[in-house]
């Protein structure tokens, strides 16, 4: 039986710092809600499993990484896959972490105490390492 997917669209905001994930003049940064920059993101959602995961997107290209595992964008690519929790992590105002397996090993996306992003595997200490869905603006 197919499953029904949907899209989750809106600005993703990181909890400890309030800074949004933002692309700017392609670069990958976090920046007060409503600053330059494009912070509309996509992500598939599943209804069946609650479960937003896969391919997170701005515009046409998706957020990936370089083999040095560096967040960068790439064009459409089913092989950058993300995990964001369940809608409901993703609405409450404690958010989620924001993850990625690369070759077996989880990475978290975070912002550190110098409200840097930040993309590696040592688990987020507080709730730097959370994410909430707000509305596009």
């Amino acid at each position: 039986m197919a499953q029904f997917v949907a899209t989750c669209r809106g600005v993703l905001s990181n909890v400890g710092s309030n800074l949004a994930l933002t692309l700017d003049g392609g670069v990958i940064n976090v920046a007060a809600q409503g600053a330059q920059g494009a912070q509309t993101w996509m992500v598939t959602y599943n209804p069946t499993g609650m479960a937003v995961a896969g391919p997170f997107k701005t515009g046409a290209n998706h957020l990936g990484w370089t083999q040095g595992n560096i967040l960068t964008m790439a064009e459409a690519d089913n092989s950058y896959n993300w995990t964001f929790g369940t809608q409901a992590d993703m609405v409450a105002a404690g958010g989620a972490n924001v993850t990625a397996t690369i070759n077996n090993v989880l990475y978290y996306l975070k912002v550190d105490n110098n409200n840097q992003l930040v993309f590696d595997t040592v688990a987020p200490l507080n709730n730097r390492g959370n994410w909430k869905w707000l509305a596009a603006a």
